[in-house]
């Protein structure tokens, strides 16, 4: 595999346009759409862009030398190239992101470069007399989250001014024109955000990215005096009434800015508001365009669940620490079949020690999610059984729709009243039929079935003692007695 870039010199703000090129020695038909690529473009180790996308662009906002890094993975295999070094020389570049509705502006400060002051007019023509309307943002890193909110007291066309200074003594400035029409009113409901929120159906969604460090301005305008305000995470019970999606995270007619994590492909947030006597609900669904972790669905709801549990270990326990560092690092690599094995036998063995205060119901979780995530390497590692490390990998390549009916088939197996080889033969009959359905349509590739499926299901014949002369399994022992 190689990693090509556009550019080897810039300037802070610049993009540089990335494409890795890779294949397998053996190709194999779902390489392309199966494999994960891993960008490193500061080459500190770790991963800035996970995705599936083989060409990509990253803007460099900090001046320094960089080596970009990428590796890409797929199933067992991996590989890993570095690219050239690029030097990103210091640049003072003055930016905002404004978004307005009617007589209302958001505006935050975004420029690139060393800054060590930023000062923001939201009235050019008027800041000189009027020092209210003047905001001292202060250093670059004071500054990124701050949003400035303003009403303008009539029609026009107004100039928010920006001068920014570096720690070189560069200065530099701009000015955004900001234009308010008679007719424009505020409803009586309205949402506005840093992104720009856009509406359909009465729903709204934000894309938000890297630029704006995956952090999102919220400003509900609300006229009523009723309840209103927004639940960002209603899949999380944070006051603790028992009621996961009723918390009141941000409330009507406050600035509030969040910052995510941008690690999943979308967020939903909910919006409650009383008219005419009525409760109104509107979703908004937060996408993030640079989401660092691309999974199949079953990872996904995995490191939905991680999440969960780590939400709910205090980060200055110091009894729990450990294991919060784990669940977080099992989370980041969930797409590394090698990596995550390690940190599951870290965190059972951790579990078993009783060295945690983790609560009964979150440890029931993941242990469960343990179970759930171990295969053929983990189980050997644990003194696991052929016939339980050959379930392993059967259960890990089992879908969602099927992974219930495969489990039950297991059990039935291994159930005393099981009746002879005959009847375990019938089950093993039953799951291969299971997976045959699901590659007929096409969700799981007919190369798993061969080199997969195939040969656990003739590992599990072999252990208990059933015949074996299928041609799927004589073909397999012939392989290994030439390998």
């Amino acid at each position: 595999m190689t990693l090509k870039q556009s550019h080897s010199n810039i300037e802070a703000g610049d993009e540089v346009t990335f494409e890795v090129k890779s294949k397998l020695i053996l190709e194999k038909k779902d390489f392309r759409a199966n494999r994960v690529i891993k960008y490193d473009f500061d080459g500190d180790g770790i991963p800035d862009l996970i995705t599936k996308d083989t060409k990509v662009t990253h803007t460099y906002r900090k001046p320094g030398e960089f080596t970009p890094k990428v590796s890409v993975v797929y199933r067992e295999n991996k590989g890993f190239d570095v690219g050239e070094s690029i030097t990103v020389q210091q640049s003072v570049k003055p930016l905002m992101y404004i978004t307005q509705h009617g007589p209302y502006m958001l505006a935050r400060d975004i420029s690139i470069g060393s800054i060590i002051e930023s000062n923001v007019c939201v009235d050019a023509r008027r800041c000189v007399d009027d020092p209210s309307l003047a905001f001292n943002l202060g250093k670059k890193e004071n500054s990124e989250h701050k949003t400035i909110v303003h009403r303008y007291a009539g029609t026009g066309t107004y100039f928010v001014d920006i001068q920014i200074k570096d720690d070189l003594g560069q200065i530099a400035g701009r000015k955004y024109p900001v234009i308010v029409k008679d007719q424009e009113s505020v409803p009586f409901f309205h949402l506005m955000s840093i992104p720009e929120a856009k509406q359909k159906n009465e729903d709204y969604t934000i894309a938000v990215g890297n630029q704006l460090k995956n952090t999102v301005s919220y400003l509900l305008q609300y006229a009523g005096s009723g309840t209103c305000f927004m639940d960002i995470d209603p899949s999380k019970d944070a006051n603790g009434d028992g009621t996961a999606d009723n918390d009141e995270d941000v409330h009507c007619n406050e600035l509030v800015s969040i910052a995510y994590d941008g690690k999943q492909a979308s967020r939903t947030a909910k919006i409650y508001y009383t008219q005419n006597e009525q409760q109104i609900v509107r979703d908004v669904v937060i996408n993030f365009i640079d989401a660092k972790n691309i999974l199949e669905p079953k990872q996904q709801l995995i490191y939905t669940k991680l999440g969960n549990i780590i939400a709910t270990i205090p980060k200055e326990k110091e009894k729990d620490i450990y294991l919060r560092h784990l669940l977080v690092q099992l989370q980041s690599s969930l797409d590394d079949r090698t990596a995550r094995g390690g940190f599951i036998l870290d965190i059972e063995q951790l579990l078993q020690s009783g060295e945690t205060s983790i609560a009964d119901a979150e440890r029931n979780q993941l242990e469960a999610i343990m179970s759930e995530m171990k295969d053929a390497a983990i189980i050997a590692a644990q003194g696991g059984t052929a016939y339980d490390q050959a379930k392993a990998d059967i259960l890990m390549l089992a879908t969602e729709k099927i992974r219930p009916q495969v489990e039950k088939h297991f059990a039935a197996i291994e159930s005393k009243d099981i009746g002879g080889p005959e009847k375990i033969k019938a089950e093993l009959q039953k799951i291969i039929k299971l997976f045959m359905l699901e590659q007929q349509a096409k969700q799981i590739d007919v190369t798993d079935m061969t080199s997969v499926l195939m040969p656990k299901i003739c590992r599990i014949m072999e252990y208990y003692k059933i015949d074996t002369n299928s041609k799927a399994c004589l073909d397999l022992k012939a392989k290994e007695k030439k390998n």
